[in-house]
């Protein structure tokens, strides 16, 4: 049997058994009718005396229940109706109602869902109806009785874009990843979470330096930084309090282990004590691995994962040139191990600046593209902090807070470039949104992004744009109750229907995409890549980001396959 057969075969079992249960039904109703009418037609024959025109309407009524329910009875053995039916030549979905006209459906109209869940047989069991969105918008409704497990299988069809139709998750596998999770959850509760104090000025730099009798410090700054003199105001603070400063420039896009370990040899032969980062996430990332390293003779793959690092570092400043990457106040440190095109993470307070300064004349001449790839870095920072379950009321309001700063400043940034009102707001939203992912982490979007951008070299926060979309639709069936609330909040949209304002949130990225003409596809993206890049990005995220969406590999191949140029 080949696979479009045993699909039609399991629709049809699954009609069967619901036909089989209305009869059922049917059946008791048409013998509680035929009690009911024989009692209150005997009572009321037997007794003429007490004529009652109640009494034989009610007798009437039961009558006509008991011959309805056996006529249909009899039309459903005569001629069985099938609940679904797939053409697959015609690419469609025949959808037989109970009662109500028959509705076709495209294959090409249906939203890109999973439904191989427990919260998806718990909701079937519980409420015996599955409703499709179509793109356009209209909801489709289909009801039905029988078990759940027979209809998830009859379902998958319908709710898969790809040629794979199943989404296999590995339950007591999946079982232990959670209780993993939830302990994470439950001990982050008690661990310390340093933040960076904020300072206002590069005054406050040269201060801090000259009060810890730090008089050496190394300068990890982006090319643009340094070819643009971007840092003149801090080299005047530092030479005004007599403070010596190194500079090192040169950091790759999505920094290398070799820009790391060239950092370390800078800031131990000019016997720097203290770093003081000035760039976008890649420099505040290259900055915090070379601080891991700079008093540890390991290697710094040693140091990938959690809490590995409990040797002192350097102080760490951190001044970003971009609105996304939250660098400044994470304890994360995300770097590329350039000979497997894998990124990796380190995760430890010891690397979490001691202090961060934000100035938005540094985001003055940045173009428009990268205001908008890093605003929609962060707003992937706090959308999947959002939606983790290590999320706590503060990280929620965070959160919240940061992508209502990102909605309401970076289109209009677009529109007025030269208003550092708006490019402080995006600085501070980032800021904000790297507080809560710093408690809450970040989920499925970060991990594949990562896996794509090791691999292609790839920019992280235009990643993050076209891969949240994708991902929100596959979150739409069971977390479209969070997506609605961060909706409302930003008042995308507040109507009646919670399922209407979750899509209205894939619409406003969608439009972010459009907007700032994000290519939302990648000519880089090799087919044959795909499965290798699900499984690096499923390895990542399956334990470490504890999304309320648990997210396979297949589902991460699914996403790639719509980032193929059709």
């Amino acid at each position: 049997m080949n696979k479009q057969e045993n699909i039609l075969n399991i629709i049809n079992k699954a009609s069967k058994k619901d036909y089989l249960y209305l009869v059922y039904f049917l059946l008791a109703f048409a013998l509680f009718g035929s009690l009911g009418a024989f009692d209150i037609l005997t009572n009321f024959i037997g007794e003429t005396t007490n004529f009652s025109y109640f009494n034989l309407v009610i007798g009437i009524i039961f009558s006509l229940v008991a011959l309805g329910s056996l006529v249909l009875i009899v039309i459903f053995f005569i001629k069985p109706s099938k609940l679904l039916e797939i053409d697959f030549k015609k690419q469609e979905i025949k959808v037989n109602r109970c009662f109500k006209k028959c509705e076709i459906i495209n294959f090409k109209d249906l939203y890109f869902v999973n439904s191989n869940e427990a919260s998806f047989l718990g909701f079937v069991m519980r409420y015996g109806v599955l409703k499709l969105y179509k793109r356009n918008g209209k909801k489709i409704t289909i009801n039905f009785l029988s078990n759940a497990k027979t209809l998830k299988n009859a379902l998958e069809i319908l709710l898969s874009l790809s040629d794979k139709n199943i989404y296999p998750n590995n339950n007591f596998m999946l079982f232990f990843i959670r209780l993993y999770q939830y302990f994470l959850a439950f001990f982050l509760k008690f661990l310390h979470f340093f933040k960076p104090k904020v300072l206002s000025s590069y005054e406050d730099v040269s201060n801090i330096l000259v009060k810890k009798n730090i008089s050496k410090v190394l300068l990890v700054e982006s090319n643009t930084i340094y070819n643009k003199n971007l840092d003149d105001n801090l080299i005047k603070e530092l030479e005004n309090k007599s403070i010596y400063f190194s500079r090192f420039y040169g950091v790759h896009n999505n920094p290398h282990l070799e820009d790391v370990k060239s950092g370390k040899e800078k800031f131990l032969n000019d016997n720097c004590k203290a770093i003081i980062a000035i760039g976008g996430g890649s420099i505040l990332d290259a900055s915090k691995g070379i601080a891991a390293i700079a008093y540890s003779k390991k290697d710094i793959t040693k140091f990938k994962g959690l809490f590995k690092i409990r040797h002192k570092v350097p102080l760490l400043i951190a001044i970003p040139t971009t609105c996304g990457t939250g660098s400044e106040t994470t304890f994360v440190s995300v770097l590329t191990d350039e000979s497997s095109k894998v990124k990796f993470e380190i995760i430890s307070n010891k690397i979490t600046p001691k202090y961060a300064l934000l100035d938005e004349k540094l985001l003055e001449s940045l173009p428009t593209y990268y205001v908008a790839s890093t605003a929609m870095d962060a707003f992937s920072h706090a959308l999947e902090s959002y939606l983790n379950i290590t999320r706590t009321r503060k990280t929620k309001k965070e959160s919240l807070f940061a992508m209502k700063l990102i909605y309401e400043n970076l289109i209009a940034s677009k529109d007025d470039p030269d208003n550092l009102i708006y490019k402080r707001n995006l600085l501070n939203a980032s800021f904000i949104a790297g507080k809560a992912f710093n408690r809450a982490f970040v989920g499925p979007v970060h991990a594949l992004s990562h896996a794509i951008g090791g691999k292609y070299n790839l920019d992280h926060g235009y990643l993050n744009a076209i891969l949240m979309p994708r991902f929100l639709r596959v979150y739409l069936f069971t977390l479209y109750k969070d997506m609605a609330k961060i909706a409302r909040y930003l008042n995308i949209s507040n109507t009646n229907d919670v399922h209407d304002d979750a899509k209205s949130l894939i619409t406003y990225l969608e439009g972010i995409i459009s907007t700032f003409e994000f290519q939302d596809y990648l000519t880089k993206l090799d087919k044959k890549d795909i499965p290798e890049l699900a499984s690096k990005a499923y390895k990542e995220a399956h334990l470490l980001y504890p999304s309320k969406k648990f997210v396979n590999v297949i589902m991460y191949e699914d996403i790639m396959l719509s980032l193929l140029k059709e």
